[in-house]
């Protein structure tokens, strides 16, 4: 069972959103559970339901409320008359401001020590629980006594979220928050000063002047004071020119990085984005690790693997986006495949790479010339490269910058030999609670979240794969009469399935065709074999049917698996192993093989 208060009261089973009726229900569970197990008498409860002019039947009405919620929270929770008053134990239930308080307390541990990629990682978690307005289906008069404190520990968490983010050189993306922050909190010197120091390191020295000057007039009209030592000094640091300085800090060595204008030529981060929180920690800090290594000889390279509609290019996207500022000569992006699958020669991929380098490339240049002008581009220079959609049959080595400060991010549905394992993160589906959310983010919370089974059937039926979810959840918040449970009901139809996985532009059956279409029609083949047997899990000796065919069964099985379209259960004593393909994969080869006759 889960209770939020860091929006509207809401109170989860795992039915879904358990339905409280009217403003007082609310305000009574939002006093019981603020209250952390401690009793709450029933003067206090009055009080926060009806201020100074209580019901003569105040007490009678009390009792009803606190029937209809025993009723509603089940034996869960523990709701009992205490010291004249009403006392909710919610045991190990999930409470939305005690998570906020847990993962603040961690993040600022983590601000301290300077472990700046954590800390960010931390509050952005903490401040990401927040839905809105807190408390905000209550009586004004509970409201105004227990907003005011919950919303100060979110500037507070705010503000050490953004000095983390700072730190790690996120400056730019940071800008229009700050605006944002400095309009609702105007005399908060502290998000006024965070600004400065963004707009400086983003050089624009004009904008972080006016800001502090703007700050100043306030501060003076309405206070009658100047400004504080922190909001001073950005201001001097801007006035003076002085290099807008980003430490980062690890174990062993202080890099400072000075802030120069950086030339970014990704596509826009995904959002929502949801799941994935550890991976993406470890790939930043894998990155950060290798750009403070002083003694590094040859450029970083990391990978992002997983099976199609998994997210590697949402995740390499937003990897690069929040290391930008480590590379001060560039960040790139490119695909290597076109939308069928089938490689881009690599004399077009580096035409594209040294285009968004600011190089110009004369029309026909043979691939050796190519390969020159892009080792030239590179040279002593600090870039990132990010490369989309690799297959391993491509020298993805000729796109590697060649500089010991550069770095390569590659996606790919294959385990690269030229990336070492630890260098590499692997996505798998998402786990049903982080689809249930993504698909809430995207088909609407009202609509996902009161049907949580439903929800969770959805999910189910798109393999918590984020591309079907996304477009799973687009179709529901296109379509204002569906239900959740509608959706499901539909994706219920194993043979209307991929057909229903599909939205403007996307389509799954596109994207997993698309790994299809790269392997050998003998791979092809034994995938339309597969789609026409019906038990789960299968090996090379139930496929082949005879030793004849054992051999070259159980090399095209390896393929389909290389391609994370099949992928590995058990393995018997003799070795061999047996095998299972995930459930749209399946539908796939189910219609493969209706067409092939298999």
């Amino acid at each position: 069972m889960e209770f939020r208060v860091l929006g509207p009261v809401a109170v989860y089973n795992e039915k879904g959103l358990v339905k409280l009726s009217g403003c007082k229900m609310n305000t009574v569970l939002g006093a019981l559970v603020l209250a952390r197990g401690r009793s709450v008498s029933y003067e206090t409860l009055s009080s926060h339901l009806w201020g100074w002019s209580p019901p003569t039947s105040r007490q009678a009405q009390i009792y009803t409320y606190i029937y209809k919620l025993r009723k509603q929270l089940g034996d869960q929770v523990s709701l009992v008359r205490s010291h004249g008053g009403y006392q909710l134990n919610i045991r190990d239930c999930f409470f939305d401001v005690t998570e906020f308080e847990n993962l603040v307390g961690r993040g600022q541990q983590l601000l301290a020590n300077g472990d700046f990629h954590a800390a960010a990682t931390k509050l952005g978690a903490a401040t990401a629980l927040w839905r809105g307005r807190p408390l905000a289906n209550v009586t004004d008069h509970l409201g105004e006594l227990e907003r005011p404190p919950l919303e100060e520990a979110l500037v507070n968490a705010e503000e050490h979220r953004i000095s983390a983010e700072l730190a790690i050189g996120r400056h730019a993306g940071l800008i229009p928050e700050l605006n944002s922050l400095v309009t609702r909190h105007p005399l908060r010197e502290q998000f006024r000063a965070q600004l400065i120091v963004a707009l400086h390191r983003s050089n624009r020295q004009a904008e972080a002047l006016l800001a502090y000057h703007d700050g100043r007039q306030l501060l003076a009209d309405q206070l009658g004071v100047d400004p504080g030592p922190e909001m001073t000094k950005a201001y001097e640091a801007a006035l003076n020119g002085d290099p807008a300085e980003r430490p980062v800090r690890d174990e062993t060595v202080l890099v400072t990085a000075q802030a120069r204008p950086t030339t970014v030529l990704l596509p826009p981060n995904v959002d929502p984005y949801i799941g994935h929180e550890p991976e993406l920690q470890s790939a930043e800090s894998a990155i950060v690790a290798a750009r403070q290594q002083a003694s590094r000889t040859t450029p970083f390279r990391f990978l992002v693997t997983g099976p199609i509609g998994s997210g590697k290019t949402a995740f390499a996207v937003r990897t690069a986006h929040n290391c930008t500022d480590l590379f001060t000569d560039g960040v790139v992006f490119t695909e290597a495949v076109n939308a069928d699958g089938q490689p881009y020669p690599p004399q077009e991929v580096l035409t594209r790479l040294l285009e968004g380098l600011g190089r110009d490339v004369e029309p026909g240049a043979d691939l050796a010339k190519l390969i020159q002008l892009y080792r030239s581009a590179c040279q002593d220079r600090c870039i990132l490269v990010v490369l989309d959609n690799v297959i391993k049959e491509q020298n993805v080595e000729l796109f590697v910058p060649n500089g010991p400060h550069s770095a390569i991010i590659m996606t790919s549905p294959d385990h690269l030999p030229c990336v070492a394992r630890k260098d590499t993160v692997t996505l798998g589906p998402l786990p049903s609670s982080d689809g249930v959310r993504l698909l809430a983010e995207v088909g609407g919370e009202d609509a996902v979240m009161q049907d949580l089974p439903a929800a969770r059937a959805v999910v189910e039926f798109c393999d918590s794969l984020p591309l079907a979810l996304r477009i799973a959840g687009a179709k529901l918040a296109a379509r204002s009469h569906w239900t959740v449970s509608d959706l499901a009901a539909r994706l219920a139809n194993p043979a209307r399935r991929l057909d229903e996985l599909s939205y403007g532009q996307q389509t799954v059956r596109r994207s997993l065709m698309s790994a299809v279409h790269r392997l050998p029609s003998a791979a092809q083949a034994l995938l339309a074999e597969i789609g026409g047997v019906a038990v789960q899990d299968f090996d090379a000796q139930m496929l082949s049917g005879n030793s004849a065919r054992l051999s070259d069964t159980e090399q095209r099985l390896e393929l389909l698996a290389d391609a994370q379209i099949v992928y590995s259960v058990s393995m018997a004593a003799d070795g061999s192993s047996r095998f299972r393909i995930t459930a749209l994969n399946r539908l796939l080869a189910m219609e493969m093989a209706r067409s092939t006759g298999c």
